[in-house]
């Protein structure tokens, strides 16, 4: 399960996954945080942000046709299947350095920096006008104090392109 809110050919395709247990302290952990996604209210929400679907629709674009596997699913099968590495590298499939505590934080946008349990608490009330929080969550200041944020400057951006389109 991973979080996805894009738009291609003018259709937009979300993915809201809560997880399990253990997915949400990995790739649901946004979700698992920040709570039910409200997608519709009186009209359509903003674009939210997800790092995969960041990752693709603005920094490296997929190109039609292609069948490369995506970076982070490289290095996870040549960590699981050690025998497939000669096949990944003459593919050119494992060039990017992966470290980091989970070895995956240089394929996010922003890194570590934007990968990690005090980011993803920090920025879990963000949208909450467009969630459904669990309970307890402490609603924090918006934008936050990074002027360089990602999500911060990405859900800015949607919500002033709702405002004026």
């Amino acid at each position: 399960h991973v979080g996805w809110d894009s738009l291609l050919d003018g259709i937009r395709y979300v993915h809201w996954p809560l997880g399990n247990i253990k997915e949400q302290n990995g790739q649901t952990k946004m979700q698992h945080y920040s709570g039910f996604l409200l997608l519709y209210d009186s009209g359509w929400s903003p674009l939210q942000f997800a790092h995969w679907a960041y990752f693709y629709d603005f920094m490296e674009k997929r190109q039609d046709g292609s069948a490369d596997l995506a970076p982070w699913v490289s290095f996870g099968y040549a960590a699981m299947y050690p025998e497939m590495r000669a096949a990944l590298e003459k593919r050119n499939l494992l060039q990017a350095k992966v470290d980091g505590p989970d070895g995956m934080s240089p394929f996010f946008p922003g890194g570590a920096l934007n990968n990690n349990g005090a980011f993803w608490l920090r920025h879990a009330s963000a949208n909450v006008r467009r969630r459904l929080p669990p309970k307890g969550l402490e609603v924090a200041a918006f934008p936050c104090e990074n002027p360089g944020c990602l999500l911060c400057n990405f859900t800015l951006d949607q919500e002033g392109k709702q405002l004026s389109g």
